[in-house]
């Protein structure tokens, strides 16, 4: 059970104070990708969150893993472990996205140990999302 209040669109954030929004929001960079353009390979280490604003990525291997649509991310397994990604990134469609560097993010949990929580529950919701929509696929074909 979630003890936050969702205060933000932007799924990674969402349980952020406007003003903790606007802190970590100034340190994304955006980016357009687009339509099949790679924004990660498989074997490379992510450094930063992707955060889609509009279009839609893909996370892929030898078949199609599912997708990240606006208002959602990825890098949350990456952000915790570190580990090469098993699997490719891009664009599906023409994508806006934003970046956030973990390093930037680091950062800012450092100066504020007690957003770690609130980044947490909006991974740990983040994911239990995916694995729905995975087992939801596989069920349905």
């Amino acid at each position: 059970m979630n003890i936050y209040i969702r205060t933000q669109d932007n799924d990674l954030f969402k349980y952020f104070s406007d003003q903790d929004y606007a802190l970590v929001m100034a340190r994304a960079e955006a980016a357009f990708y687009k339509s099949g353009e790679i924004l990660c390979e498989a074997g490379t280490i992510p450094d930063s969150f992707v955060m889609v604003q509009e279009g839609e990525l893909e996370l892929f291997g030898s078949h199609s893993i599912g997708n990240i649509y606006p208002g959602e991310f990825c890098g949350e397994l990456f952000f915790l472990s570190q580990e090469p990604s098993p699997f490719n990134l891009r664009a599906a469609k023409d994508s806006y996205v934003l970046r956030l560097g973990f390093s930037e993010l680091k950062d800012l949990i450092e100066a504020r140990p007690e957003l770690m929580a609130r980044i947490q529950a909006a991974i740990n919701d983040s994911l239990c999302l995916k694995i729905i929509r995975l087992t939801h696929r596989r069920n349905n074909g």
